[in-house]
């Protein structure tokens, strides 16, 4: 999946904060969550009308926040996201976000592995 510097960014971003946390599979896993709950066509339909007010992408946000009680650090990610008006880009944003934890898994695992001398 093409991701856009933004989404890359925010990923970035994202992945920084959880591994600080210590919780970077987790917020992964709640962010797959939250994605798939957003591609509900319904909701990705409204979420994506240019004549939504920011406000309403806010409420529905909130609502989703609220419902599914994410790491607190995915949900104020969220809110930066609502605030942005940059939801149309969580999807990309998952995608950069799970490409950047692979790439740190296999870092780790070529670390862990011996070396033929």
């Amino acid at each position: 999946m093409p991701q856009t510097p933004v989404a890359r960014r925010y990923a970035k971003a994202l992945l920084d904060l959880a591994q600080a946390q210590k919780a970077a599979d987790t917020i992964e896993a709640e962010l797959s969550q939250i994605v798939s709950a957003i591609a509900d066509p319904v909701i990705e339909k409204v979420l994506l009308l240019p004549t939504l007010p920011l406000k309403a992408r806010k409420d529905i946000i909130e609502q989703i926040v609220a419902s599914a009680k994410p790491n607190p650090t995915l949900s104020s990610f969220l809110r930066v996201l609502a605030d942005n008006d940059r939801l149309t880009i969580l999807k990309d944003v998952y995608g950069a976000y799970q490409a950047r934890l692979e790439r740190i898994a296999e870092k780790c695992v070529r670390k862990s592995v011996p070396q033929p001398r």
